[in-house]
């Protein structure tokens, strides 16, 4: 069973979000205070939280009086034993998928399945009792004699009348949910319990933590997931019986005449009373309650084994990470203990750079195990975590102003490739090919930015740093600018368009390598192959080659004219002896050095102008 859907509504930021889930791994990425964590906290209440762990507080600010906060999931590959567990109440058979939604209303907690029912049916099925639905179903049955409903009488007939009713009558079924009493959390009776599970390991979560309530630490609930201690309590069940008995007879010899002594007195004593009766003493040797034993982690070094609670956040951290994971690769291996979801709030949290890329290796390669019954979720600010060959993976998520009330809205882009081939004629294996050529790192870091300037090659990269380094500038950094390299003019409508449709602003640079206006006013260069890769940059932009113009041609698109190094002769003439001197200087090597550009363009005494100046202008303008 995996999650494929989540609807969640009312939920502390979240007013109404709907978000689709990869089978094997789903990548939160966003700014700070954006929403991400409270995805996986509204999940989290869903599977793992009981009804007292929400009040008032927890309910989004523009909701009304009464209205519920609810969290709906969908799962998909249903097994066997799944819809076993659901129980025969849902009728699933051989169905694939179900939703349940989980709600909150001023403190009373409800859940509810959905399944196609006939409208008038779905009243009777909510009732609590079998009186009461039998006693429904005939009233609707002589209230509504239209519908020509059979007669039933017991529960199991009732049932059994209403499915055929809705089989002879497709056209009349509708999506409604259906009260069940709770599948997941503490007040299901462990249903689902070794099923389905859902881990969430919290940025803020230490391994000494204590959760809410008093329950066990996660670090404590895992390792007793992963050790089976049930044979040993068995074992030790039996030993306790045999310690008892053999307590009872150490008391009886050593203790036993004076018991007897005692009881002889009390007798004589109790005789005058009751001439019947006679004391007797003995002892009660019950067997001590064991307290089942838990797990605990040490880590062992040279000065001796020190507990995992009394090492830094980072070790805390990593010895959860790395349990989790061992648990996942078990599930795996055996196939034993159903199915997992694993979700990881900032798993770079307090790891060096080194052990975040571990990681980041470990969660894909669980993820693409096709025999894994695990998915993988997780909130991340490191690119480390990006898979850029998995695009698809993605989920961006965005807060912004909202017009009604002055309240900000919390939504969810897609990298999924047809949210990027709805950008312009730009098919996926296209996509994948340009993805695939470019430095790994290069678009994921542009991930995490408030916007982005792509452009050809590393030289206008060096030069637009360098720009924003000069004094009296702000660094694109500090804006949230990244600046990005498609590598040649092919290259450049990919990370344009995924970043695009995750919501990142973006402005591709290219330079018309001496494409000009023929007379006739079409676009005409002596290089055709340069000629060609510029139409096509004008036909996804929706650009007719007859309006080609130099400079922002449309929304998201400038062309410098000429090369790189025309424009900087042009609007920039002392910058060229500004790269000579460094150059000279050791500073920066000859050719198209990026170090020598950015330098000269940070300490070039002129600023520069035209369109160079222009397109700094328009990126802080993208923000």
């Amino acid at each position: 069973m995996r999650i494929e859907h989540v609807r969640i509504r009312n939920f502390r930021c979240i007013e109404d979000v709907a978000v689709v889930f990869e089978p094997d791994m789903t990548a939160f990425i966003g700014s700070n205070n954006a929403g991400k964590s409270t995805i996986l906290r509204a999940l989290h209440w869903f599977f793992n939280g009981q009804p007292t762990e929400l009040d008032h507080a927890d309910r989004h600010s523009g909701a009304r009086e009464h209205e519920p906060i609810e969290v709906e999931v969908t799962f998909r590959a249903l097994t066997d034993d799944d819809r076993e567990a659901f129980g025969e109440d849902f009728d699933l058979k051989d169905t694939e998928s179900v939703t349940v939604r989980r709600s909150w209303t001023d403190g009373e907690d409800a859940m509810a399945v959905r399944r196609e029912s006939v409208p008038e049916f779905t009243a009777i099925r909510n009732l609590t009792t079998l009186k009461a639905r039998r006693e429904a179903y005939a009233k609707l049955r002589e209230d509504r004699p239209e519908l020509q409903l059979p007669i039933a009488g017991p529960e199991a007939a009732v049932k059994a009348a209403m499915a055929a009713w809705e089989a002879a009558h497709p056209e009349r079924l509708r999506d409604e949910y259906f009260s069940v009493k709770p599948l997941f959390g503490f007040n299901s009776r462990n249903r689902f319990s070794g099923l389905f599970d859902y881990v969430f390991v919290s940025a803020d979560l230490r391994a000494s933590e204590e959760a809410a309530n008093g329950r066990k630490t996660l670090l404590t609930q895992l390792l007793n997931r992963c050790v089976d201690l049930s044979e040993a309590e068995i074992e030790s069940e039996a030993y306790a019986l045999e310690a008892a008995a053999k307590r009872e007879e150490i008391f009886r010899r050593r203790a036993g005449a004076r018991m007897a002594e005692i009881q002889y007195a009390m007798t004589e004593v109790i005789a005058g009373y009751l001439p019947e009766c006679e004391a007797r003493l003995d002892f009660r040797c019950d067997p001590p309650r064991e307290v089942r034993p838990s797990v605990e982690m040490f880590l062992s070094e040279a000065g001796g084994d020190i507990p995992i609670h009394l090492q830094g956040h980072g070790a805390q951290r990593a010895a959860l990470i790395a349990l989790v994971l061992f648990l996942a690769s078990e599930v795996a291996r055996t196939g034993i203990g159903g199915s997992l979801v694993l979700a990881i709030e900032e798993p770079e949290l307090s790891q060096h750079r080194s052990q975040e890329r571990v990681f980041a290796c470990r969660f894909r390669q669980l993820a693409a195990d096709l025999g894994s019954q695990t998915q993988v979720v997780l909130v991340t600010h490191s690119p480390n975590f990006i898979d850029p060959e998995q695009f698809h993976q993605l989920r961006r998520v965005v807060s912004e102003p909202a017009v009604k009330g002055g309240r900000r809205i919390v939504g969810v882009r897609s990298a999924g490739a047809f949210a990027v081939s709805d950008q312009g004629p730009l098919k996926e294996h296209s996509i994948r090919k340009a993805l695939g050529k470019m430095n790994p790192g290069e678009l994921s870091e542009a991930l995490f930015e408030k916007a982005a300037v792509v452009v050809e090659g590393v030289t206008e990269k060096a030069i637009l740093r360098g720009i924003t380094s000069r004094p009296g500038q702000r660094p694109f950094d500090d804006d949230g600018i990244a600046v990005v390299i498609g590598g040649s003019k092919t290259g450049l409508l990919a990370p344009y368009a995924l970043l695009r449709a995750l919501g990142i602003p973006a402005l591709i640079v290219f330079d018309t390598d001496g494409a000009r206006l023929g007379g006739d006013g079409v676009l005409a260069a002596p290089n055709g192959a340069a000629s060609g890769q510029t139409l096509r940059l004008l036909q996804y932009f929706g650009v007719p080659e007859t309006d080609f113009a130099i400079g922002e041609g449309a929304p998201g698109l400038y062309a410098l004219e000429g090369k790189l190094e025309t424009a900087l002769d042009r609007d920039w003439p002392k910058w060229e002896h500004t790269r000579a001197t460094v150059v000279r200087e050791g500073r920066g090597a000859s050719g198209k050095d990026f170090i020598a550009y950015e330098i000269a363009a940070r300490e070039c005494p002129s600023d520069p102008t035209g369109q160079l100046a222009e397109i700094v202008e328009l990126a802080r303008k993208l923000r």
